[in-house]
């Protein structure tokens, strides 16, 4: 029997599909590799499994609690959900009566198409003032008032916008700028107009980027002398800050009253026992990590001794950080 028949012998008893002209020269090894495979980091997939759980219990309880609708459906100025609350049921879109006041939407079961048409719209006015030494009391009233709508259109499913065709008598132009206005005290529009501000730092990029290769080199320094000092001085500080932790809850505040009582009075009756609690808590917690630690001490010296040879392996091309830069 020939070499290549005896390897494809093998393949065939190890479940193995050779490709054509394909010759396997030690397919013994490969099959014991194959046999020596196992599940690998149990412990995280025990962890990534109570996540899972966690996640679809959240999931359930804002389902049963909540209402997705108030993520895609609008609110009018009472606070009721467009469509969705009992008052405004049959009205699923948000119309503005007053452009030019944005905080006070209404809630309309079609968009006005013309100027004929009216809705109700708030209007509060000063009935007195009252002055007693330092205090000042305003009494003001809010009525209902009705107002001529404007041309609008529906967008979105969920909004009446103004007609840009010269019919609302300038009631876009006014819709535009509040838009505006409202819009520059958001904080994503704030982030926005910094990103935009980037195209206009060109000499910055410039700089920034030998920099951000030459901190890339000194990463890869610390990676590879400081990976195993940095690891197990957050791995055993943990451990340290809950042990530390407990003690002071059990021990120092526990029994302490009066302590207690500063800690978390105005949360718990019973801040004594809750404090305790919190520390038994963190007591297991410290039990928990020092016995994971035994359990994957091996592991994370592999994991490091892995890091330290990809660094060493990224050490031997010196050009493979710039190297995209370079490809461009």
């Amino acid at each position: 029997m020939t070499s290549s028949q005896g390897a494809r012998d093998l393949a065939q008893d190890a479940n193995y599909d050779l490709a054509p002209h394909e010759d396997l020269g030690d397919m013994k090894a490969l099959t014991q590799i194959r046999n020596k495979r196992q599940t690998t980091d149990c412990f995280c997939t025990l962890i990534f499994m109570a996540f899972s759980i966690g996640f679809g219990a959240v999931v359930y309880f804002s389902m049963q609690r909540g209402d997705p609708r108030r993520l895609y459906h609008g609110f009018d100025y009472k606070g009721n959900l467009c469509g969705v609350s009992p008052n405004v049921s049959g009205m699923p879109l948000m119309y503005w009566p007053k452009p030019e006041k944005m905080k006070y939407p209404i809630c309309v079961g079609h968009c006005p198409d013309s100027e004929f048409e009216q809705v109700l719209f708030p209007q509060e006015s000063v009935r007195a003032v009252i002055v007693e030494g330092d205090k000042r009391v305003i009494t003001i009233v809010q009525e209902h008032v009705k107002i001529n709508t404007y041309p609008s259109k529906m967008m979105a499913g969920r909004f009446c916008l103004p007609i840009a065709d010269g019919s609302h008598h300038g009631a876009f132009v006014n819709f535009t700028a509040s838009l505006i206005h409202e819009d520059d005290k958001s904080a994503m529009t704030r982030i926005s107009n910094g990103f935009q501000d980037i195209s206009h730092g060109w000499a910055v990029l410039v700089f920034m980027l030998p920099f951000s290769i030459f901190m890339g080199y000194l990463f890869l320094f610390w990676l590879k002398y400081c990976a195993k000092i940095l690891t197990w001085t957050i791995i055993f500080s943990l451990i340290f800050g809950f042990a530390a932790l407990s003690y002071y809850l059990v021990v120092v505040i526990g029994h302490n009253e009066t302590r207690a009582e500063e800690l978390l009075g105005p949360y718990t009756e019973k801040p004594a026992q809750t404090v305790k609690v919190m520390g038994y808590v963190s007591c297991g917690i410290t039990v928990c990590l020092l016995i994971c630690l035994f359990g994957i001490w091996k592991t994370i010296t592999s994991i490091l001794g892995v890091v330290e040879a990809s660094c060493d392996a990224i050490w031997a091309m010196p050009f493979l950080l710039p190297l995209p830069i370079l490809d461009i």
